[in-house]
């Protein structure tokens, strides 16, 4: 009997001892991976990342967020619950949000406009001691990303064809309320692809030698707004083109353009000029009323 009392303690012992074990070992194995951010407007930026493995899951993860210049990120520490905060007005510039184990993303959308913004992911568990518990050690995963400045709000317009050769025409337009415009060209047999927010194109009036975007559109004009004219070059004789003008703010990873209601101007090139001219121009008849003209039919018009 007493070999049987021994034994009953001892095995209360050891679950006793697993318990609180348990109860302790709370921090997940791993951070999450694959950590990237998408801009999504001028004031929204969204984070996505793959789910943290290993034997020790998380149930939550805490996703935090400061303004990369003049902003302070929250401190992470084991026990200390962090509250959800979107008001990156208050003095510290910045915010956090709790994301339930299973989902992989998380939106903020209360961001100023044409700001950096640096992130942090947090795995950590709940339930036992501390509480929470955060994975703290190794690389916190870590991105920084950007917002669009606000886009502006009257585009370009009154695009316009004021003069032509074979292989060059002449624009004019009045800029739109951004502080630069991009024109781009393409023939009118491709289909047309607007600038993308946040990517910069290089501008060359030759056209087929700037950023090309989609297929076959060409960047042909990039500068400040105070110029309303160039001249493209490089064209085909005799073929059609579509020119198409975007105004825009920023920079690099900032830049957001207007393309809603962009103008377009279209229009052929002249064909190409005959070398050689018919002969033997000739009166062959005449009438009371008319004058009969024959000659050889060998230019090359």
């Amino acid at each position: 009997m007493e070999m049987i009392k021994s034994i009953y303690k001892l095995f209360s012992f050891v679950a006793l001892t697993i318990i609180s074990f348990s109860a302790y070992a709370q921090e997940p194995t791993e951070h999450v991976t694959g950590l990237s951010a998408t801009v999504n407007s001028d004031q929204s930026i969204t984070l996505n990342w793959t789910a943290a493995g290993g034997a020790n899951l998380p149930s939550n993860y805490l996703v935090i967020a400061a303004r990369t210049t003049g902003g302070t990120q929250k401190t992470v520490a084991d026990g200390t619950a962090i509250a959800n905060d979107t008001d990156f007005s208050a003095a510290n510039f910045d915010g956090a949000l709790n994301i339930t184990f299973g989902t992989n993303t998380a939106t903020f959308t209360t961001l100023v406009a044409g700001t950096s913004y640096d992130f942090k992911v947090y795995s950590y568990k709940t339930g036992g001691t501390p509480n929470p518990d955060f994975k703290t050690d190794g690389t916190i995963p870590a991105i920084t990303a950007s917002t669009f400045v606000t886009v502006p709000g009257t585009q370009a317009s009154g695009l316009q064809i004021t003069a032509k050769t074979e292989t060059t025409v002449d624009l004019l337009w009045t800029s739109g309320s951004g502080a630069k415009t991009l024109i781009v060209a393409r023939a009118s047999a491709s289909a047309n692809t607007a600038p993308s927010n946040g990517t910069t194109y290089t501008a060359d009036p030759s056209f087929g030698t700037g950023t090309e975007i989609g297929t076959a559109n060409y960047v042909v004009f990039s500068d400040v707004s105070t110029t309303t004219t160039t001249t493209v070059t490089n064209l085909t004789a005799g073929v059609e083109y579509v020119f198409t003008a975007y105004t825009f703010d920023g920079a690099t990873v900032t830049s957001n353009y207007k393309t809603t209601t962009a103008p377009t101007a279209t229009g052929y090139t002249l064909a190409t000029k005959p070398t050689t001219q018919i002969t033997n121009l000739g009166v062959s008849g005449t009438t009371s009323s008319s004058i009969s003209l024959s000659w050889d039919d060998d230019g090359d018009g």
